[in-house]
C-alpha cells in the first residue's frame, strides 16, 4: 500500500512540474502580445531560469539557403554575475504559431563557436509566424528557457 501512495505522489509532482513549465511557455510575454515586446526576428525579452538568454535569428540571403533558413545565435549569461555561460548544452526547436499551429519541428543542438556563444542553422518549412524554443542546460544541470519569435516571408 505504501508503494502505491509513493507512486501517486511522484505522479502528482511530475504533473505539477509539467504544468508549471507549460505555463511559463504559454505566458512567456507577461500578458502582452508578442508584437508589443518584439518585432520580427528580434530578441525576445524574457528568460526563465538562472540564465539571461539573448538570441537572434536573422534570415539568410536567398543565395545561401533562402527565406526559410536561419542562423540562430544564442548568448546565455548568468543572471547574477553576468558571466557568459560556457560549455552548456543549447538546443532549439521551431514551432509555427500562425497562420495555424503546426506543432514542434525537429530539435537541434547548437555548437559553441566562441566562449559563451552558440550558433547553428535551422530550416523552417513554410512562411508564417514561428518561434524558436531555446533551452540552455549548464554543466551543473541548471536549465533555462526562452522563446524567440521569427517571421518568415516566403
Amino acid at each position: 500500500m505504501r508503494g502505491i501512495w509513493q507512486l501517486a505522489i511522484l505522479g502528482a509532482a511530475i504533473a505539477a512540474v509539467v504544468l508549471v513549465v507549460s505555463g511559463f511557455l504559454l505566458f512567456e510575454h507577461g500578458g502582452k502580445s508578442p508584437s508589443a515586446s518584439t518585432g520580427p526576428d528580434q530578441t525576445s525579452t524574457i528568460s526563465y531560469g538562472n540564465a539571461e538568454i539573448s538570441a537572434k535569428a536573422p534570415p539568410k540571403p536567398v543565395a545561401q539557403g533562402g527565406p526559410y533558413q536561419r542562423i540562430v545565435v544564442i548568448r546565455p549569461k548568468d543572471k547574477r554575475s553576468g558571466v557568459p555561460i560556457h560549455g552548456a548544452k543549447v538546443t532549439i526547436q521551431g514551432e509555427m504559431t500562425s497562420p495555424h499551429y503546426m506543432g514542434p519541428l525537429y530539435e537541434k543542438k547548437l555548437r559553441e563557436v566562441a566562449r559563451g556563444e552558440y550558433e547553428g542553422p535551422y530550416t523552417l518549412v513554410m512562411a508564417g509566424d514561428w518561434r524558436f524554443v531555446i533551452v540552455v542546460t549548464t554543466k551543473k544541470g541548471d536549465t533555462s528557457t526562452r522563446s524567440l519569435p521569427v517571421h518568415v516571408i516566403g
